[in-house]
């Protein structure tokens, strides 16, 4: 299941631009970039919680916008 939700996550975002990236639909809604950088976050914590051994990675602001891992 979970090769499957990333191959089709990975198949639906190929391409996009940067601004197709952080495009927001509104001023209340996360931006595609935000989603993935979401996702790759919680893959790094439970990687960290689960196996261990490596510090959970420091969060740092970009500009004010969402916090780049």
């Amino acid at each position: 299941m979970m090769n499957y939700a990333r191959r089709t996550t990975l198949d639906e975002v190929e391409g996009l631009s940067v601004e197709q990236l952080d495009y927001l639909h509104d001023p209340h809604s996360n931006s595609i970039g935000a989603l993935l950088l979401h996702i790759a976050a919680v893959e790094a914590w439970y990687q960290a919680a689960t196996f261990g051994s490596r510090a959970l990675p420091r969060v740092r602001q970009s500009h004010g916008k969402q916090p780049l891992i």
